[in-house]
């Protein structure tokens, strides 16, 4: 950051900052949530309704049973891989705006909060 910035300045530079780290914070629950909705139906579904979907065959084995016994596991993997996949975007997203704030700060651009003026 320049050294020569103004108290204003350095407040806004933090005050965006504060704000990109709330929208990151965001990011990551909205990603946990869905991936949370995802493993609960992945393991209360085929238990609960497992009378209704006894019919259904998955290689060769009725789907409750299959995804007792391996299915549900399947799907826990698949979400870990979802969820590294997804934060590594999140993480890349958030290091870009940081650099931007960075930039904009060391060159005494003005700080604005990344919405456009209407």
């Amino acid at each position: 950051m320049n050294p020569t910035a103004m108290p204003a300045d350095l407040a806004a530079v933090a005050e965006r900052r504060a704000r990109l780290a709330a929208a990151y914070w965001r990011r990551n629950l909205a990603l946990i949530a869905v991936l949370m909705l995802v493993g609960f139906a992945a393991t209360f579904v085929p238990v609960y309704w497992a009378p209704e979907l006894s019919s259904l065959r998955c290689f060769g084995w009725p789907l409750p049973f299959y995804m007792g016994a391996q299915g549900a596991m399947l799907v826990y993997l698949l979400l870990i891989v979802c969820y590294a996949i997804g934060q590594r975007h999140n993480d890349a997203h958030f290091k870009r705006a940081l650099a931007a704030l960075e930039a904009c700060a060391r060159n005494g651009a003005a700080i604005t909060d990344g919405r456009e003026a209407r």
